[in-house]
């Protein structure tokens, strides 16, 4: 074996043994390449996508159901006011809060078309409580059994 010597000189670079030698190319981290880069945008984009999805996705159920609110002060099941297709689109105004007095007519019309939809009157027993007697009534009678 030949004894190597490493000479520079200012012109020619590096020497072994008075040859050149190339410069190694320079080594790049694995995400610096172009294709790792638009790859991490693209899962970047990706994950944006999924987080508006998921919050439109929230932020029509709680529109549907504020809609669901107004209409159930008409309906005995508030989830019937859906029963014409009706989409949330329809009963928001220009500043995207809910119509409550569009919801409103829509459900009377609703209950008009259809009564069995109609909110239920709670019936009063007249035997229970002060029902139907009044209260003077109540001592005349109180007064006989004494």
């Amino acid at each position: 074996m030949s004894e190597q010597t490493t000479d520079q000189t200012p012109d020619n670079g590096p020497q072994i043994d008075g040859e050149p030698q190339t410069q190694a190319p320079e080594v790049k981290t694995p995400g610096s390449h172009p294709n790792s880069e638009a790859a991490k945008y693209r899962f970047r984009a990706r994950k944006a996508e999924t987080a508006l999805a998921e919050a439109q996705a929230r932020i029509e159920t709680l529109l549907r159901a504020d809609i669901e609110r107004v209409a159930g002060e008409s309906l005995a099941m508030a989830g019937d006011f859906w029963i014409h297709g009706n989409d949330v689109d329809s009963y928001l105004t220009d500043g995207c809060l809910v119509d409550a007095e569009r919801v409103r007519a829509d459900a009377k019309l609703l209950v008009t078309e259809r009564p069995g939809l109609r909110k239920s009157q709670s019936p009063t027993d007249p035997t229970q409580g002060l029902g139907g007697n009044p209260p003077h009534r109540l001592l005349r009678r109180a007064g006989r059994f004494c």
